[in-house]
């Protein structure tokens, strides 16, 4: 997808990144103001006076044999929508540890897509905290391509009432990569919803370690929490483990949590290797509808069409 040569003057020319928005990019743990119109820091406040309405970018790129350390805090005060990209590229044997904090204040509505890339020597450990406000939504979207070493713990707290936090994610490991996904939700108020739907395709000698978990307190009402693992595994050499988990002890809820590990369906491949199929064009075909569910909830086309070609 991205080749060991970059230089950052063609960072805006790099898939994913040819859109309009406000960009601050981190370079080898350096912030590069000159591409940044935000004046950025390390904490960046959004309220509708200093919100233009375009999308927010935080580019993060190692290609350095040394450890990178970004921070980034947004808070998003009340009664705003926000749209926020993280990406983040991790080339040769470089290392990226990063920690994102989202605060998302009464009324607010954030829209987070995250875009991961690693090679096959390379590290990325990354933190996400987030608080959400009463009356607040977070939305967000994860694609990964993995051949390196990548662990994301993922920390939500939903604080206010009438609140949501909705992740779609898709994951692709490949080669001999380690995939660590981590999620703890917690419900902290009564009428909360949450909802995480989680598909990876696993092949060659890839391991996956997965952990997602739901909370809440007895005196709560009005939940609803959803939690499902979908797992394509195209390889008896690769591995997958993972342990979802529910602690609920309030009464007044709708709780769903779900698992699935399978291989190709043969029954598919053989229906259409008998219509000139060629094996594997059918299991792209296959993995294609598997991921579609993921895929198909990036409202922008162009931008769909490149994860779909980077990532699958």
């Amino acid at each position: 997808m991205f080749n060991t040569n970059f230089s950052l003057d063609e960072i805006k020319g790099l898939p994913l990144l040819n859109f309009e928005a406000e960009t601050v990019v981190v370079y080898n743990g350096v912030v590069q103001d000159r591409l940044s119109t935000m004046g950025f820091n390390g904490i960046l406040n959004i309220d509708e006076k200093n919100y233009s309405g375009k999308p927010i970018h935080f580019i993060v790129v190692s290609d350095e044999e040394k450890d990178d350390y970004s921070i980034f805090m947004l808070n998003i005060f009340s009664n705003i929508k926000v749209k926020l990209i993280t990406t983040y590229i991790s080339l040769g044997k470089s290392t990226i540890k990063s920690k994102v904090a989202l605060n998302i204040s009464n009324g607010a509505e954030l829209y987070h897509s995250h875009y991961f890339n690693l090679e096959s020597e390379a590290t990325l450990e990354r933190i996400v905290d987030v608080n959400i406000q009463e009356n607040a939504h977070y939305k967000t979207d994860a694609f990964l391509k993995n051949e390196g070493n990548f662990k994301c713990s993922f920390s939500v707290n939903i604080v206010g009432e009438n609140s949501d936090f909705i992740l779609k994610g898709f994951y692709s490991a490949i080669d001999k990569s380690e995939t660590g996904i981590f999620a703890k939700i917690n419900h902290l108020a009564s009428n909360t919803f949450s909802d995480i739907l989680l598909k990876g395709v696993v092949e060659d000698e890839s391991q996956v370690f997965c952990d997602m978990s739901s909370s809440a307190g007895k005196d709560l009402k009005g939940l609803d929490i959803n939690q499902y693992h979908k797992v394509m595994l195209l390889s008896d050499q690769a591995r997958v483990k993972s342990k979802p988990g529910m602690q609920v002890f309030a009464e007044d809820v709708e709780a769903n949590h779900g698992l699935t590990i399978a291989d190709l369906d043969e029954k598919e491949i053989f229906f259409l290797k008998n219509r000139g199929i060629p094996y594997s064009d059918a299991e792209e075909m296959l993995k294609d509808a598997f991921a579609n569910e993921i895929f198909n909830s990036v409202e922008n086309e162009k931008l769909r069409e490149e994860l779909i070609k980077n990532i699958l």
